[in-house]
């Protein structure tokens, strides 16, 4: 009889052993299993903010673009009316020299020289 209370008591103590070696397995499991999914999300979010980060990014690479756009047409409207001031002024200073060419020639042929003295008749 000593042997069959020997045997209870070994399955029972093994029973028990096995029980808290697989509590412990299973904590174990858990604990890797709560490990690994708090490193994914934490790889999601970073992969999120990372994306987020980059989008904006790009629409602020974006909107300068589109400043820069029209800085350029701007510059290239100034530097049109500044062609046409330009043309203008040089239209106006051949015109304003060929008409003191003009007086300058008829004053010459009056015998009225620039210095204000007369030149005498020939």
């Amino acid at each position: 009889m000593l042997g069959i209370i020997a045997t209870i008591c070994g399955i029972i103590f093994g029973m028990v052993a096995m029980s808290l070696s697989l509590r412990n397995h299973v904590r174990e499991i858990k604990k890797d299993f709560e490990r690994r999914l708090a490193e994914e999300m934490s790889r999601q979010s970073e992969a999120k903010v990372k994306a987020y980060a980059a989008q904006r990014d790009f629409e602020h690479l974006d909107r300068h673009q589109e400043q820069l756009k029209l800085a350029v047409a701007e510059l290239q409207d100034d530097f049109s009316e500044m062609e046409k001031n330009l043309l203008e002024m040089q239209i106006i200073g051949k015109g304003a020299y060929n008409r003191i060419e003009q007086v300058a020639a008829r004053l010459d042929a009056n015998g009225i020289t620039m210095g204000g003295s007369h030149r005498p008749p020939q």
